[in-house]
């Protein structure tokens, strides 16, 4: 039996000035759950925190900068794939983003602008769809 692998995640959840979430579309080509939605983010580096490796993954993805006081926790959701053990952190960036502050990476097809309801329509992904029922409701 192959030990266990641990991985740390981080996902920044991005929304624009009307509470859109603006998700990634990943490459038809790419290993894990190609053509689908994604939130920006990546692995965790050894020794980084997880709200820096949020901030560090969201600017190389999408040039977008963010400090720490701009970013709240969101959820965290640990589970398992085979010998993989996954501990994934959200959190949820507090300023708008807009279109034209976005610029695109080839890891990602575009981007879509979507409300969280029709992101929950829309995403396969479970540790993603529980991120966005922790989204608090706008006033």
């Amino acid at each position: 039996m192959e030990a266990t692998q641990n991985y740390i995640t981080t996902r920044l959840i991005l929304k624009d000035e009307i509470g859109r979430l603006i998700m990634g579309i990943r490459p038809l080509t790419s290993k894990q759950r190609a053509g689908e939605l994604d939130f920006f983010g990546g692995k965790v580096d050894e020794g980084e925190a997880p709200d820096s490796a949020a901030i560090r993954e969201i600017f190389e993805e999408t040039g977008v900068s963010y400090n720490k006081a701009d970013i709240l926790p969101l959820h965290q959701q640990t589970d398992q794939d085979g010998n993989k053990r996954f501990d994934r952190k959200y959190f949820l960036g507090l300023v708008s983003v807009s279109a034209n502050q976005i610029n695109m990476l080839p890891e990602h097809l575009g981007v879509m602008y979507i409300t969280p309801e029709t992101a929950l329509d829309l995403l396969t992904f479970e540790p993603h769809r529980q991120a966005i029922l922790h989204i608090p409701l706008q006033r």
